[in-house]
C-alpha cells in the first residue's frame, strides 16, 4: 500500500496535470517540449514534495516548478 503522502501528491498532480499543461505549452511553443517540460515538473514536484504545505494551494506551487523548468 502507498505511502499517504505518496498517494495525496498523485491525487494533486492527476488534478492540476492538464492546468500546467496548459501554463507550459505557450511558454514552450512545441506539445512535446511542453510534455518533456511537465514530466520534468512531476519530478522536481515529486523530490520537494516534503516541502509542500498541506493547505498550500498545489497549483501554484506547482506552476512555480514549471516555470523553472521551462527556464
Amino acid at each position: 500500500m502507498a505511502k499517504p503522502d505518496n498517494e495525496r501528491f498523485v491525487r494533486l498532480w492527476v488534478r492540476h496535470q492538464n492546468d500546467l499543461l496548459r501554463t507550459i505549452a505557450p511558454l514552450v511553443g512545441s506539445t512535446d517540449d511542453a510534455q518533456d517540460v511537465l514530466q520534468e515538473t512531476a519530478l522536481a514536484l515529486w523530490k520537494k514534495f516534503d516541502e509542500y504545505e498541506q493547505g498550500q494551494p498545489f497549483l501554484p506551487w506547482a506552476r512555480e516548478f514549471a516555470k523553472y523548468e521551462v527556464l
